[in-house]
């Protein structure tokens, strides 16, 4: 059985930040008012955001995939083909 999940991460702060997309580490920085689309395919678990701070104080939040497939957009872009 597979399930789907999709959502949005809108950065509605006066501050960019910056999402890593792990295991790989694929850095991703989000401005005021860019957002990222979330878009994850899994069995039994789904993806996990875990919203941290770095060495600096700045806010960062990282996507963990759970058991499937996950695609993470920036305007239509899959960020994880962008090199």
């Amino acid at each position: 059985m597979s399930n789907a999940n999709e959502f949005l991460i809108d950065n509605d702060t006066g501050d960019d930040f910056a999402v890593h997309i792990e295991p790989e580490c694929f850095v991703v920085q989000l401005k005021q008012g860019e957002c990222l689309t979330v878009r994850d395919k899994y069995s039994i678990a789904p993806v996990t955001l875990r919203i941290g701070k770095d060495e600096l104080g700045r806010t960062v939040i990282s996507i963990w995939p759970g058991d499937g497939d996950v695609v993470v957009e920036k305007d239509g872009v899959n960020v994880m083909d962008v090199g």
